[in-house]
């Protein structure tokens, strides 16, 4: 019974979102990210139903200047336009601050090369920490969030900012 009532319960869910499964996890994403109210358990749920991978350890990469979504290989949402967040899965059953930070730099570098050799020189990438569970990918975002708007100020666009290089420039500024 419990099993049926969840495949309900799901079926749902999905029949009040009409969708594309793309634009779902899209606005299930920018939900979770920015809205505070929707509480981890329904999100988790929400997020397994569309296949999203929230429960995996992820953190937040902020990108600015873009216009239309790219291939990025990850879950992708545009936050206002032109400025997307996206959720990258980090690698290894146990991410620490040290090896996320370094991994999630080198995709950086990464994804800013694509970018530009496709014709976005002036793109900005921001990064943010790896936290653990919902609460943590909410503060990464705004980890990334902050690094692409203070790194654009600071040094200008057309590179990629962690949060750890803007850091002192986001104290002054407060």
């Amino acid at each position: 019974l419990q099993g049926l009532a969840e495949v309900i319960t799901q079926e749902h869910f999905v029949s009040l979102h009409l969708q594309p499964s793309d634009e779902l996890r899209r606005s299930l994403l920018r939900e979770v990210l920015t809205n505070s109210r929707l509480g981890a358990e329904e999100a988790y749920r929400q997020a397994d139903i569309l296949q999203l991978g929230l429960r995996t350890p992820n953190a937040i990469m902020a990108v600015y200047g873009l216009e239309q979504p790219g291939d990025w290989g990850w879950a992708a949402t545009e936050i206002e336009p032109g400025r997307w967040a996206l959720l990258v899965p980090l690698a290894g059953p146990q991410p620490t601050t040290r090896n996320s930070q370094r991994y999630l730099r080198a995709k950086a570098t990464e994804l800013l090369e694509q970018l530009q050799n496709a014709g976005h020189p002036d793109v900005v990438i921001g990064i943010g920490h790896y936290y653990p569970e919902l609460g943590g990918l909410r503060k990464s975002y705004q980890d990334a969030r902050l690094a692409a708007e203070v790194g654009t100020k600071v040094w200008g666009a057309g590179s990629s900012y962690h949060i750890k290089d803007v850091g002192m420039y986001v104290t002054l500024a407060n």
